[in-house]
This record gives structure tokens, sequence and C-alpha cells, in this order.
């Protein structure tokens, strides 16, 4: 058997160093790195999916999405998985996500109705009946699809393996400083131009809505304490007594790039077949879930023993509404 492959998977949190980092790997890996934020809907890969956009795309050494999380294919025979995540502090993540779509609807001619203020004071309470983007999102966002909620003690065992890197992003040089000690082997030079472009803590909010927002993402605050000690505990172990030098070294580096650096490649990156496939792999899945859920409520019924398997999965696809099969694209040998 070949040794499994390396992959290196970005489990983008929107609003929390994500696009930086991206940018960071396109300038180590060039083509061999792929970033794919073209459908952040509320749908996740689960690990399986994961497995099969590693399948299918072969020549890629890492990955970066918002549709990945934690749920990922660790014990795969293929692969060899490591994951990398940021967290950041749960208001000012809120904050700047609110500012961020408020800026994209001005740009696109729409209005978020009403101030910050009266925006999340509107929008807390539903949000989160609908596990929304501002209550405890960044919990959520990282347990992914799976049914029960993973424990903090699984995620040490992913850390203490070095499998996983969470770091809040307060610390994103530190943890550039990990990923080159850790990732040599793919990730040589993390250095960047560094600018400061995060939103105040407060951001116009008033007391209420900042005690709003507190009380709506305990599971945050808890995530967010809990990666900040894993990941001092991570950079100790790793860097230890030459902490200093090795930052004082980054920040050396990080002042020497300068100009264009990379070109924002965010929608140029996107391979028009690749992208094409996300999107199939993704209908195909919801399908396949509805299909599986009919063929469960069919069994239970226990009124289509005997049948033949091929025939209940026409009946299953009827009642989901699945009668029309998108055509699957080639292989990537079929596309030259």
């Amino acid at each position: 058997m070949p040794s499994p492959q390396k992959k290196l998977l970005f489990s983008h949190v929107p609003k929390a160093a994500g696009t930086t980092l991206g940018r960071i790997l396109k300038k180590n890996l060039g083509s061999r790195f792929y970033a794919y934020y073209g459908l952040y809907d509320r749908y996740m890969f689960d690990s399986r999916d994961v497995e099969r956009v590693l399948e299918f795309a072969p020549q890629y050494d890492a990955l970066a999405s918002h549709l990945i999380s934690l749920d990922l294919p660790w014990r795969s025979e293929k692969f060899s998985i490591f994951a990398v995540a940021f967290v950041r502090d749960p208001v000012d993540r809120a904050i700047s996500l609110f500012y961020y779509l408020q800026k994209i609807a001005t740009e696109r001619g729409g209005l978020i109705e009403g101030d910050i203020n009266s925006f999340f004071r509107r929008i807390l309470k539903s949000d989160c009946e609908q596990r929304g983007p501002y209550c405890d999102a960044q919990w959520h966002f990282l347990q992914g699809t799976k049914q029960v909620t993973w424990s903090f003690e699984q995620l040490q065992r992913l850390v203490e393996s070095g499998k996983l890197i969470i770091a809040p992003m307060e610390r994103f040089n530190d943890a550039c400083v990990v990923m080159e000690k850790v990732h040599g082997d793919l990730l040589s030079d993390m250095a960047y131009p560094e600018k400061q472009n995060t939103s105040p803590r407060s951001g116009g909010c008033s007391e209420d809505v900042l005690e709003l927002l507190n009380l709506k993402n305990q599971k945050d605050f808890q995530l967010y304490d809990w990666a900040q000690e894993q990941f001092h505990r991570q950079f100790e172990h790793l860097i230890g007594p030459l902490a200093n030098s090795a930052r004082l070294d980054f920040q050396h580096r990080c002042k020497a790039v300068s100009g264009d650096w990379i070109a924002d490649d965010s929608a140029v990156a996107l391979n028009r077949e690749e992208r094409q496939y996300f999107e199939y792999l993704k209908e195909e899945n919801r399908k396949l879930r509805c299909e599986n859920a009919g063929l469960r409520s069919a069994r239970d019924l226990k009124a289509l023993n005997g049948i033949p398997s091929s025939i209940i999965a026409s009946i299953s696809r009827m009642i989901s509404g699945g009668g029309h099969t998108s055509k699957r694209l080639g292989s990537p040998s079929d596309r030259g």
C-alpha cells in the first residue's frame, strides 16, 4: 500500500483571518492550493464529502473553504489529514461580520435595514433559533454536520497528536510560526505584509446589545477560551525558549514583504469545472440524503420487503422529488 498523501485543510470560520491565511497558503503552494468559498449557505461537507473531494482533486496539497469544518476523514487510509482553524472573540467577530455584510449590501445597491443596534436587537432571537451566524456561530461551524456534539477532549487529542492547529486570531503571527515548524515541508515561508484591519470591540454597539451578544455566545466564549489555552500550550511545546527570537525573525521577514505580494485571486482561482464539481457534489449529497430518508421510511413500514433495491431507490427518489439526476462530471483524466 502506498503511504497516505499528506493533505492540509483550512476550516475557514468566516471573519477570522481566513483571507490572509488563504493568500499565505497560495504564496507557498501555488497551484497545489485551492480555495473555494462560493456556496456558503449553511450547507457543509461531512468527512465523507471531504474525502471524495480529495480523491477527485489529488493535485492539491491544501484546501480551504467555508464548507469545511473539523468533521474530517481523520482515519482515512488514503490521506494523512492535518487541519488549521482560527477562532475570534465572539463579539468582535459578530460586529465584523455585520460591517462586512453592510459593505457588500451597499456595493450591490441594497441596504441592511437600521443601524447596528437595531439590527442586532431584531436579529438575535430568530438568528439563534435558526443556528445562524451571530449566535455561537464558531462552535456550530467547526462542529459541521455532525449530529453528536464533539467534546473538547476529542479536539485536544487532535491537537496533542499534531493533527490540528486551532488558534485565537489575535495570535495569528504565532500560529504562522507554529505552522512553519509543523508543516515546513509545505509552508516554508509564512511571512506576509501585516495590516491591521479589525473592528473595535464596541463597534458602535450600545451596552444592551453588547450584553445580548455576550449572552447569546456562551459556547463560543467557551471555545475561544479553550483555544487560547490549548494554543499557548502548543506554542510553548513547539517553540519553547526560542519564542522571542522566533517572533522577532518572523516580524523582520514580514516587514520585508511589500507591494502586491500576491494577487487577490478569490474569484480568479475558481476554475469553472472545479466550481461545477463542488456544486454537483453538494446537490448529489442532498439528493442522496433525501433518498436515504425515503428508504428508511419505507423500511419502517415493512411493506417493501422483498422488492429489489433498485425499485425502492426509484420510489424513494420520486418521494423526495429527486427524479432528475445531474450529469456527473468526468474524472480529472476525462477532463484532461
